[in-house]
């Protein structure tokens, strides 16, 4: 079974609209839908999708929950993100790496910016088989895919200095609220994590129309997960450690 996780409601109307018997189901406010996805090798794929609400906490706290619950195989977070990079506009689709909490700053005890104090945990690698898919892609794809290292925190990042700054320490191609907490969630429980993020805006405080963009997102994030669901074998698949 897979896990596919969404800050919002409308980065999944696509994907939703796509399922097969779905089943609506509520944990304690929060939206959860099972049910099946059409796959790339014509079976259908077992899914539950979910939407976390903003913020590393709430997604946590939701991927925790149902991983106990669903066991699943692997899981994929999906939806919008700001650019860091110059050459990455609207529309276009990150999918990373690793993950890091942009936000976990204890520099001034000595450890490095976005590591976990006290712990191994720094920047978390992400299932490697999703980009090895992603470069097969980008030759067919009108819209430009890249891979790289996403940033999350808990704050919206809408100024040039600190787009700058999280671009410079990081090396990251995108910043969001979600995807860090949930990769590190899927780490420590030895879950497969998948991260793939489309562009709304360029984290400067010049955001596009955010309706428009969100219809665009939940478009472009299954035309993607349409062509990558099921990724492949069990011997294909291999579990993030972080680095």
């Amino acid at each position: 079974m897979t896990l596919i996780l969404a800050a919002l409601d409308g980065e999944l109307t696509t994907i939703r609209s796509a399922l097969i018997k779905p089943e609506e189901r509520d944990w304690r406010g929060l939206p959860v839908v099972c049910g099946s996805l059409p796959g790339t090798r014509g079976a259908s794929t077992e899914v539950v999708v979910g939407r976390t609400g903003v913020g590393k906490v709430q997604a946590a706290l939701l991927a925790q929950h149902l991983i106990d619950r669903h066991d699943p195989e692997r899981i994929i977070m999906a939806g919008v993100a700001g650019s860091l990079r110059n050459d990455l506009d609207v529309g276009d689709a990150v999918i990373a790496t690793a993950t890091v909490q942009h936000d976990i700053d204890v520099t001034s005890l000595g450890f490095a910016p976005g590591a976990v104090p006290y712990t191994n945990y720094h920047v978390v690698a992400c299932d490697p088989l999703m980009p090895s898919i992603a470069s097969r892609l980008v030759r067919q794809a009108r819209e430009r895919i890249v891979t790289g290292i996403v940033a999350s925190g808990d704050q919206f990042i809408d100024t040039p200095e600190v787009r700058a700054r999280l671009a410079r320490v990081y090396d990251a191609a995108c910043v969001e609220m979600e995807g860090a907490a949930v990769g590190f969630v899927a780490h420590v429980n030895g879950v497969p994590f998948s991260l793939l993020r489309i562009i709304s805006d360029h984290a400067n405080g010049k955001a596009a129309n955010f309706k428009e963009v969100l219809e665009l997102a939940a478009s472009r994030v299954w035309h993607y997960l349409s062509q990558m669901i099921p990724f492949g074998e069990e011997s294909d698949r291999v579990t993030a450690q972080e680095e």
